[in-house]
């Protein structure tokens, strides 16, 4: 793919790769006339630190002014030159769109923010960025807060399914078209954050429908923030309708919306027994006779297969075969006609048997076995009815800030009671936000939500420290920083 050509004067040692994102997107928008400056500016991911370490440091963070960031900026003198002298001359004059990018101790680009622009990011910028994508392996996030539209959301869509970005941070990005349901398309995203978006119910039911059963989307997305919209009952039953059948989405930030306990409980309602309607019934019985069926053709298929390579052995032993007369002996091939005949058909039987089992075991281990939140291990039958055990994969739910009352928190201590009675892998609920809503200071129910809370965390198992010093201290949906959100 041509990437543009040369200015006149410009030679090829100086005409930047794709490799090298911090100079080849501003080279390249220059090249396409792109009526907007682009400003990179590099910054590098802060290391992890152990423990012994910062013990050691903790006399010198007391003499800070205030606490070092998780990102430490290095930017090029020529770039923060640039971007002081476009702020001062002003944005009517020269505007121009800062692209941070963020770096690992590697060297590898792991993350681009496009944070504070005040002006649209031009279509042309984002496209680029997605010819750039497949250069940056370890490129895994975006952020943006701003300057985006619906042009933006459908050129990052096209880019997503060819690279390796599995979180999405659009928090304070409002579009108007509210098209964010295109990321959820074709992709693997796992993270997808869209607070302070002025996200509606009617918005609400075109992610949801991305997130049903086998759709792409619902193999991937583990981590949905939705928190500071203006989500009510109507949004929060869309999302207990697709929590029927996710079992992938495991965190739910629903917090500062305008929920009740009527979409609370909705939710709460589908995270223990909940009876199977007939629909539900008949699609879990296609599913599975679609399986049965696709199992089936795989096994003929290597059936075929297996017969192909064992004639082709018997044809290559014949030709290999050395030419020599044999003196005819009818009498004893008359005796032996009978007993030869009896022991080609077991040979054949158990070839064909054996051919079978192995052309089995080959469509298993291909397809896997039949998972579906709706199969025998996951349901019982009672009084003629069959109930599901419930959502248990769903870890984190934030409620805080809502207009929910004293009822959700009845129900909500019913289903962590009955999820820690099944005992159930994964265990369910580890974590709820409900602060800041109409409820009780003090409660039984309260105290016992706090109970099996405190004794879910407690069973967590906790990473070793030389896995620890692995990780990144970025933010992680449901650690820390996120759960204070």
């Amino acid at each position: 793919m041509d990437y543009g050509s040369a200015t006149s004067g410009e030679t090829e040692t100086e005409r930047p790769t794709p490799a090298d994102f911090d100079k080849y997107l501003p080279w390249a928008c220059a090249q396409l006339s792109v009526e907007i400056d682009i400003v990179v500016v590099r910054s590098l991911l802060k290391t992890f630190q152990s423990s012994a370490a910062s013990d050691r440091s903790s006399k010198f963070k007391k003499m800070k002014a205030k606490p070092s960031s998780s990102l430490t900026y290095t930017s090029e003198p020529e770039i923060g030159e640039k971007t002081a002298k476009f702020a001062k001359s002003g944005m009517e004059t020269n505007p121009f769109i800062t692209v941070e990018t963020v770096y690992d101790n590697l060297g590898n680009l792991v993350q681009l923010k496009f944070l504070n622009n005040v002006i649209p990011i031009p279509a042309k910028v984002i496209k680029l960025i997605g010819l750039l994508v497949p250069f940056h392996k370890h490129l895994t996030n975006i952020t943006i807060n701003s300057g985006i539209g619906a042009d933006t959301i459908y050129e990052i869509s096209k880019f997503l399914p060819a690279s390796n970005i599995t979180e999405l941070c659009l928090d304070g990005a409002f579009i108007a078209a509210a098209n964010y349901d295109l990321l959820l398309t074709k992709c693997h995203l796992k993270y997808l954050s869209l607070s302070k978006c002025k996200i509606t119910d009617a918005v609400v039911k075109t992610i949801v429908d991305k997130l049903y059963f086998n759709l792409p989307a619902s193999k991937s997305l583990s981590a949905l923030n939705l928190s500071t919209n203006r989500v009510t009952d109507v949004g929060a039953k869309h999302l207990a309708e697709v929590l029927r059948l996710n079992r992938q989405l495991c965190y739910l930030n629903l917090a500062d919306n305008m929920i009740t306990d009527e979409g609370a409980i909705s939710i709460l309602d589908v995270l223990h027994n909940f009876h199977l309607t007939p629909k539900e019934l008949k699609e879990y019985r296609t599913r599975y006779m679609r399986y049965l069926k696709t199992r089936n053709d795989l096994i003929e298929s290597y059936i075929m297969e297996l017969n192909d390579a064992e004639a082709k052995k018997v044809v290559k032993k014949k030709n290999n075969k050395p030419n020599n007369p044999v003196p005819s002996r009818r009498k004893s091939l008359e005796r032996d006609t009978t007993s030869r005949s009896s022991m080609e058909k077991a040979a054949a039987a158990a070839q064909t048997q054996y051919f079978r089992d192995r052309a089995r075991f080959l469509a298993v281990s291909k397809l896997g076995g039949f998972l579906d939140p709706f199969s025998a291990t996951n349901t019982e039958e009672k009084d003629g009815c069959v109930y599901c055990y419930g959502n248990n994969a769903l870890s984190y739910l934030n409620l805080a800030y809502n207009n929910i009352s004293h009822i959700t928190v009845k129900k909500l201590y019913e289903v962590l009671v009955t999820q820690k009675y099944l005992n159930r892998k994964p265990r369910g609920l580890v974590n709820v936000v409900i602060e800041g809503n109409n409820i009780p200071i003090i409660s039984a129910e309260l105290h016992g939500i706090n109970e099996i809370i405190e004794s879910n965390l407690s069973n967590i198992p906790k990473p070793s420290s030389e896995m620890a010093k692995r990780k990144s201290i970025a933010p992680k949906p449901g650690g820390k920083q996120s759960l204070d959100r």
